[in-house]
């Protein structure tokens, strides 16, 4: 699998990680890559949670920490709500490539796949939950 991305304005985005990416998104945003699927809680925060934090980790790794390649304000401009679900795609193959021997990286893709797709279906029963009572709630007043 590719860890590549197109962005809503057509550019594609390769999210290939390499060592030196490690170090640099360690120390100017916290996260440390290499070892994060070790931290399932920390990963589902970097995918799920923080948004902006996501597309500094994102902008970190496309631009392979040169800010000079892309205005950061135009990158984060090409990013919708279908271009972070995909982002996020890309990033999961990303990290497992570069931190899982070959054999393994896909199986690992496939588990955290599955992960992801379970707390998306939570997300949206609980959505659907919270609607219905609300619904119900409303008839009975």
């Amino acid at each position: 699998m590719s860890p590549t991305f197109t962005d809503r304005r057509g550019n594609t985005w390769d999210l290939s990680i390499n060592l030196g990416m490690l170090t640099t998104i360690r120390e100017q945003l916290g996260i440390d890559l290499g070892s994060i699927f070790k931290d399932q809680e920390a990963f589902a925060k970097l995918l799920f949670d923080d948004v902006r934090k996501f597309g500094e980790v994102l902008y970190a790794i496309a631009t392979d920490g040169d800010d000079s390649k892309i205005d950061p304000v135009k990158f984060a401009q090409g990013f919708d709500g279908p271009t972070i679900s995909k982002a996020r795609d890309a990033l999961v193959v990303a990290i497992a490539n570069f931190t899982q021997p070959p054999a393994i990286a896909g199986a690992a893709i496939e588990a955290i796949q599955k992960v992801m797709t379970a707390k998306i279906q939570k997300a949206v029963q609980t959505i659907k939950m919270a609607a219905d009572s609300m619904s119900s709630d409303s008839g009975t007043s």
